[in-house]
């Protein structure tokens, strides 16, 4: 199948640009046509170079802060105006969630640990992670200091 439209395309176009967009625009997988393109190549009936794009893509810790949210926006909405006891708080997250979330809530001085109380230093935060992730998630572009901080925290590896 993916011979015949290389082939079949070929015949009446001089060149295919980008193999990913060629097998996206018919339904064939890309390493199909990869193969294909490479055979062709070897038997000299077409000349082929490669084209590497890297892309970012979510980690499955990355996919889950797109629709929770980020450790530290969901430490943050856990904690009531007035304060919660640590312990409190442990038990109304995952412990996962809970030890992210503050150390990053903290970096950020959105809350106040204290040895007993935890207690938000700002009334509302903006969760720059979880859009972040979500921009990357629907092919857009951001900015590499956000791409350091989002690989450093293995929400995101490359493609």
């Amino acid at each position: 199948m993916a011979e015949e439209a290389i082939l079949g395309y070929l015949q009446h176009n001089e060149e295919i640009k980008d193999s990913g967009e060629f097998a996206a625009e018919r339904n064939i997988d890309h390493n199909e046509i990869v193969n294909v393109i490479k055979s062709l190549h070897g038997f000299r009936y077409v000349d082929a170079e490669d084209i590497k794009r890297e892309t970012w893509v979510l980690t499955d810790e990355g996919k889950t802060y797109t629709a929770t949210g980020s450790p530290e926006f969901q430490l943050f909405n856990a904690i009531p105006p007035e304060g919660i006891p640590k312990d409190e708080l442990q038990k109304k997250l995952d412990p996962s969630v809970f030890k992210i979330g503050c150390a990053q809530a903290a970096k950020n001085k959105w809350v106040e640990m204290g040895k007993q109380l935890v207690t938000r230093k700002v009334q509302n935060v903006d969760d720059k992670v979880k859009g972040l992730l979500l921009q990357i998630q629907q092919g857009q572009g951001i900015g590499s200091d956000d791409i350091k901080a989002l690989k450093a925290r293995k929400l995101i590896v490359p493609q």
